[in-house]
């Protein structure tokens, strides 16, 4: 009899654990928001490099966004009594056994990110009032510039390299040696770097730079030779440039495509033996193969591998190969989350005019 009221219990206590799913369980098992939140983050910095190493080889890039993410748990339990056949167990002849099943159906919505709308997102000049908003929130001003902006005055960034692979080595060492004046004085929190407001075009609220920054010093000199037109007033000198052309009819600030700048990342990813063939070649002035670590190797640098690479920040697969960002290197993380920053901001107010591929998973 004691037995038997075991049994019961244990029964009765399956039946009404399996009328729901225990939302600790639902929310913070493998199933659960954390679990997903993982997931999507680790594919879109897949995508991103995905795409950085598609220009790298001439392929057209590709953005697939999640569109919406729902699933259902459910949770169900079996009792089944099993009686031995006599004479084959010297145990007691009946026994009670269940069975326990949990289930996480999720089903994914993807959206093609295609169309004039999109595109005109990827290929319209970042605005000043962006990049203004990087500075502000911390990101490195030679970081920021060398990404974001091709050109300023007479001061080239690699401007042939907004653009699919260049033939010729491009001109930046100067710009380099800029921005790197405008870190100086940054880090030292001497640096002030505001907009003016652009009232005749929609599209671009920011018209051009004003940075401040102290005369009083060695740096502040050799900066002042680079940005030519600065005026110093105050002890201070005041730089002024603006997009499109100045009053001399040259072109003031010109600010990179969210595209220009994958464009010039792309030209970070290490091209393997073998591939040469499939990935253009920019000569140097003497005919020889033009390193482009010289001019981005400080800002991201993406390997490759013939197996999966351990360790890797973000790796995808590609004709053949595993290309990658190791966990350890930290400049080119920086690097890449900036650009994948970029792109939440350039894109964000894409419509998508394409259909959404529903997916259940199972």
């Amino acid at each position: 009899m004691k037995a038997k009221s075991s049994l019961s219990l244990v029964g009765l206590f399956i039946l009404l654990t399996g009328c729901h799913v225990s939302s600790r369980a639902a929310v913070e098992g493998t199933g659960g928001r954390t679990a997903y939140n993982q997931t999507l983050q680790k594919t879109t910095n897949e995508q991103m490099l995905m795409n950085l190493v598609r220009l790298r080889f001439v392929d057209f890039p590709f953005f697939l966004d999640v569109n919406a993410i729902t699933t259902q748990f459910s949770m169900g339990t079996r009792i089944q009594p099993y009686i031995p056949i006599p004479g084959f167990s010297e145990d007691n002849p009946a026994s009670i056994g269940g069975e326990f099943s949990w289930f996480n159906t999720p089903t994914i919505s993807y959206t093609p990110l295609q169309g004039q709308t999109f595109a005109v997102q990827l290929f319209r000049p970042i605005d000043l009032l962006v990049i203004q908003q990087l500075i502000y929130a911390g990101w490195d001003i030679d970081r920021v510039f060398r990404v974001c902006i091709q050109s300023i005055d007479d001061i080239p960034n690699a401007i042939n390299a907004s653009g699919p692979t260049p033939d010729f080595e491009p001109e930046y060492e100067r710009f380099i040696l800029f921005v790197n004046l405008l870190r100086y004085f940054q880090q030292r929190s001497l640096l002030k770097v505001s907009i003016q407001l652009n009232d005749k075009d929609a599209h671009f609220k920011g018209k051009g730079f004003e940075i401040t920054f102290p005369a009083k010093s060695d740096e502040a000199k050799e900066l002042a030779k680079y940005a030519k037109s600065a005026e110093l007033e105050d002890e201070f000198y005041t730089y002024k440039v603006e997009i499109g052309f100045n009053k001399d009819r040259n072109v003031g600030i010109m600010p990179r495509s969210l595209m220009a700048c994958m464009y010039y990342l792309s030209l970070a990813v290490e091209v393997p033996p073998g591939h040469e063939c499939k990935c253009p070649i920019t000569h140097t002035e003497e005919g020889g193969i033009f390193d482009w670590k010289s001019v981005i190797g400080d800002l991201l640098s993406i390997k490759y591998s013939k197996k999966k690479p351990e360790n890797a920040f973000a790796a995808i697969e590609y004709k053949g190969n595993w290309f990658y960002i190791h966990e350890h290197d930290l400049q080119s993380k920086r690097t890449f989350v900036l650009l994948l920053q970029l792109y939440n901001l350039q894109s964000s107010s894409a419509a998508p005019n394409a259909p959404l591929l529903t997916l259940p998973l199972r």
